[in-house]
């Protein structure tokens, strides 16, 4: 051994802790005669020196760790916390040196936690929060479930027999949604109104802002003419003043009394499909002398489960009394399941139609993150390979494999809690984004917004992605050949077999996850295609619509109603430009049609038959217009 070689291994030897000293040079010897023989005595003597001066920062530091102890970190006692702070230190030295690569790996998480995060805050306020209402899980609709999808409609007389039959329920209601004009003092303005009996608000369990509901005496003919005022509508158009109640407003022509005010987060069931909420309420006022037709069906029913009663038994009663009203002679089974009714969870009602769409982005997005992952284990396993020499000089100078694999599962983990951070930033705009933009059909997207658990589905995604990123390259990396590193000169060389197969793995599991994505958003597309290809039978091009709501203190008979109609369409048929014009009852694909008995003329009604039917009212010139 040259004097140079010499010098520098008494060098190591007096900087190194004497339980390490031995191992070390021992093996830095074994790998210099290789060098020798292989490379020749200068060249060799030249390595040797390269490999001191290269580990000797490492050396330092233990060195100034032990002190005069003599002995490695790990026999001296070194608390969890100071390896900890250790860890994090060194960690963070790593990822500064490297800002390409900490950027390109923090972005390719970010990507995956961020949106994985905004859509669970959509879920979370869409499918896992129950509605603002008194007792969620007990109010039920009385529904149909071949009709889940549109709007089952009851008749009056079939809503007073479940209130007086059924014992699974503590309140039964019904409402109508309906439009209402306001005037007087302001410019005039339609809201979105309701008509209800009293006990709805009992039976959604939410009572007023401001002053009361309806009493059971004022849902009935003749009763004092009173409403209660929506939350926006109160801020809205009369300033929010706390003296609104017992003023007098006109309702559609006809004076009202406010008795009430509702909290803002109150939405009848039905507003969640809708979109927006209702503004006005009115009693129904039903007269039990002239409850109507069995067959004249447009109220939508709730009810609220007495305690500890499950739906199934509420929905089990309810064809007890349809069976009643068939044997009695009320209704006939025409064999369409119109009367199969069930009692149907509002909560599910409400998310019925987007429970699956939801689940299966949430799916979509799931995908991406474990692309983000499988990409950044391939670019830690990457880098691995020039850390090489690194892990084994710390190996050889006594650090344990537990130590090793704690100090790069540090290292993955705050890269994961930067992703996570760039994350969150891009989770709360994509949340005010999906708020801003809308999503027809979603309710009570307006709510949704990264809250205190949408922070925690965050930060567990940060911690599980910074371990499941972590733990292959520092597994890989743990268990370094310490002759072989040192005879590589400290070139990175080749990675080896096994990471090499779990690289090439992970290529496959991305392209996987790729295609996936690729053929699910393809079919998404040709569905779009598809719908919009849908012959409507009617043509929407160029059609104008308009609502109009006759109040009945001006137009008192049916009469007056048919001239009105008639009056505008011609004068709007005189318009330049105007092709035809005409006037419907309900637009076309519009979900409140309703569903009437009807009478066939000349043919006498019988017990066995009982025929329905949406109808329109049309004037002259719609059909040539749509």
């Amino acid at each position: 051994m040259p004097w140079t070689t010499r010098l520098a291994r008494r060098l190591l030897g007096w900087l190194m802790p004497a339980d390490l000293r031995d191992f070390f040079l021992d093996d830095l010897d074994e790998a210099f005669s290789i060098r020798v023989a292989s490379q020749g005595r200068w060249r060799g003597a030249f390595w040797y020196w390269r490999q001191a001066i290269t580990g000797l920062p490492f050396i330092l530091r233990i060195r100034i760790r032990v002190g005069l102890t003599n002995h490695t970190p790990e026999v001296s006692g070194m608390t969890a916390i100071d390896t900890l702070v250790q860890d994090v230190r060194h960690a963070v030295h790593i990822l500064a040196t490297s800002p390409g690569f900490t950027l390109a790996a923090a972005t390719t998480l970010a990507l995956g936690i961020g949106a994985n995060t905004a859509i669970f805050s959509v879920i979370r306020t869409v499918i896992l929060q129950p509605p603002p209402y008194g007792a969620p899980d007990r109010v039920v609709m009385i529904w149909n479930d071949a009709e889940r999808s549109a709007i089952t409609h009851l008749s009056v007389r079939e809503v007073v027999s479940y209130r007086e039959s059924t014992r699974s329920l503590e309140h039964v209601a019904a409402y109508t949604e309906a439009g209402a004009n306001l005037t007087g003092g302001q410019e005039p303005e339609r809201v979105r109104a309701a008509y209800v009996t009293a006990g709805l608000f009992d039976a959604l369990g939410v009572p007023a802002l401001l002053g009361r509901t309806f009493l059971d005496a004022e849902d009935a003919p003749g009763a004092d003419a009173v409403v209660v005022l929506g939350h926006g509508l109160w801020q809205r158009r009369f300033g929010a003043v706390t003296d609104i109640v017992g003023r007098t407003i006109p309702v559609n022509g006809s004076p009202r009394t406010v008795v009430g005010v509702m909290p803002p987060s109150f939405r009848l069931p039905l507003d969640y499909r809708a979109g927006r909420p209702t503004e006005l309420f009115v009693p129904l006022g039903i007269d039990p002398a002239n409850l109507g037709a069995w067959g004249d069906r447009s109220y939508i029913g709730v009810g609220l489960l007495r305690a500890g009663t499950a739906p199934a038994a509420a929905t089990s009663e309810f064809k007890i009394i349809s069976d009643g009203w068939i044997r009695a002679g009320f209704v006939a089974d025409q064999g369409d399941g119109r009367l199969a009714r069930s009692a149907i969870p509002v909560q599910e009602l409400i998310t019925g139609e987007v429970r699956r769409p939801l689940l299966i982005l949430l799916g979509a997005v799931g995908f991406i993150l474990l692309i983000a992952c499988a990409n950044l284990v391939n670019l830690l396993l990457a880098r691995a390979d020039l850390r090489r020499r690194e892990v084994a000089v710390r190996a050889a100078l006594g650090a344990v494999r537990g130590r090793i694999v704690r100090q790069l599962l540090t290292e993955s983990l705050l890269l994961s809690i930067v992703g996570g951070v760039l994350g969150l930033a891009i989770a709360y705009a994509g949340t005010a984004a999906l708020t801003a933009i809308g999503w027809a059909g979603v309710p009570r997207l307006e709510e949704a917004g990264i809250g205190a658990d949408a922070l925690a589905f965050a930060a567990a995604l940060t911690v599980v992605s910074g371990i499941v990123s972590g733990l292959a390259p520092a597994f890989s990396l743990s268990r370094p050949d310490l002759s072989r590193v040192l005879q590589d000169g400290g070139r990175s060389g080749t990675p080896g077999r096994t990471r090499l197969a779990i690289r090439r793995a992970l290529v496959v599991f991305q392209l996987a996850c790729s295609v996936v994505l690729v053929i699910g958003a393809g079919l998404l597309v040709r569905s779009l295609v598809e719908l919009y290809r849908v012959d409507l039978g009617f043509d929407p091009r160029n059609v104008l619509t308009a609502q109009l709501l006759l109040p009945p203190s001006d137009y008192p008979e049916s009469a007056d109603v048919v001239r009105f109609y008639r009056r505008i369409t011609e004068r709007a048929a005189q318009l330049p430009g105007v092709t035809a014009a005409g006037a419907v009852r309900v637009l076309p694909l519009s979900r409140m049609i309703g569903n009437w008995s009807i009478t066939l003329e000349g043919r006498p009604h019988s017990r066995e038959e009982n025929p329905n039917a949406d109808f329109q009212w049309v004037t002259p010139g719609y059909f040539e217009a749509m």
